[in-house]
């Protein structure tokens, strides 16, 4: 079984062979400086650090897994406490932008990345692969660090999350071992549905089916190894910016120890399997923490109808959609990202 390796060093830039894409060079200072966003802002990391979040098994075979987690804080009584979390194949320094930014609005922010990605325990021996055995998992996960791990200071607290990791905060919202009283919750492109090609029925049937046949290690259809000479930017889901679409490339390409491939059939069936658990009757319904649902236009990646779904069922929610956005809110050109971020703190202002 995989364990969590150490930081290796990293390559150095000039090391690196850029990619086979127009828009690289013309965005590699762009880039250099998004790297350098993040070292400034993890020097400034009050603590980066493991916690023990139980034992996962995997054909009788014990594996411990660890989750790495990081914390900032104020020199004086902050504003507030925020947890911000990543999406699936993210990791805590991707979003160091963010941090920044709810630095400097006077917050205390921890982070940390989830189980089977960035520098936490990965759970298969091909470390590339992303896999979980069940959405509760993650959200296990997020319960012990809400719960034990975070030292919430201040007068509120918050949860900001993208992608899966809204997903796998949701369903610890409604499990009985949660126990932080949230002033709100900010979902950034919440995978509460995923964007398949299928039919949700004929998906929800062929993911069970290799799952139960023993296919659940092997990559889904259209899955891969991670590939970083691949990446082009015309081609890219997630964000318009192209800057904030090499910078993340830079930054794995320097620590390769961070990327992560493309789903499982064992992580198709466990995320399937719980939206359909999520969207059961009264379940949304029985969240009564305030929730803030942030939404792109050009969203591919997970099913905007279900972020809609839920911001509907949720009893106090506001879903606000940006134009000409793709599903990385948080990695957007400078128009949306900032007004995303003016909308994130008017949120934790009037919560």
């Amino acid at each position: 079984m995989s364990i969590t390796p150490e930081a290796e060093a990293p390559k150095k830039i000039d090391d690196i062979t850029p990619p086979e894409d127009p828009t690289f060079l013309p965005n590699f200072d762009g880039a250099r400086a998004f790297v350098a966003t993040i070292d400034a802002v993890m020097q400034r990391a009050t603590k980066v650090d493991m916690f023990y979040a139980g034992k996962h098994y995997e054909q009788g075979s014990p594996l411990p897994v660890n989750i790495r987690y990081a914390y900032w804080t104020q020199d004086t009584e902050p504003k507030g406490t925020v947890i911000l979390l990543g999406g699936r194949t993210e990791y805590i320094e991707k979003h160091a932008e963010t941090i920044e930014r709810f630095l400097d609005a006077g917050y205390d922010v921890w982070s940390m990345d989830w189980r089977g990605q960035g520098r936490s325990t990965r759970l298969l021996p091909d470390r590339n692969k992303g896999y979980v055995r069940s959405m509760q998992d993650f959200a296990d996960d997020f319960i012990v660090f809400a719960n034990r791990i975070v030292q919430w200071r201040g007068a509120k607290k918050f949860v900001v999350v993208h992608s899966m990791g809204g997903h796998a905060v949701e369903r610890a919202l409604i499990s009985p071992g949660w126990d932080v009283s949230l002033d709100g919750v900010v979902l950034s492109g919440a995978m509460m549905r995923i964007n398949l090609p299928l039919s949700r029925g004929l998906s929800n049937v062929l993911s069970a089916s290799a799952d139960r046949v023993g296919l659940d290690h092997f990559y889904g259809p259209g899955q891969g190894d991670p590939d970083l000479d691949a990446e082009r930017f015309e081609t890219n889901s997630v964000t318009f910016d192209e800057r904030r679409f090499w910078g993340p490339w830079l930054y794995e390409a320097m620590y390769p120890d961070l990327l992560l491939g493309g789903v499982t059939w064992g992580f198709l069936a466990a995320a399937l399997g719980s939206s359909e658990e999520m969207f059961a009757p009264r379940v949304p319904e029985s969240i009564p923490i305030k929730h803030l649902l942030l939404l792109g236009s050009d969203e591919t990646v997970v099913l905007p109808a279900a972020i809609h779904e839920w911001a509907m069922r949720l009893p106090k929610a506001q879903l606000v959609e940006y134009p000409e956005a793709r599903h990385e809110l948080l990695h957007e050109r400078d128009p949306v990202y900032n007004k995303v971020i003016t909308d994130v703190l008017e949120f934790f202002r009037t919560a």
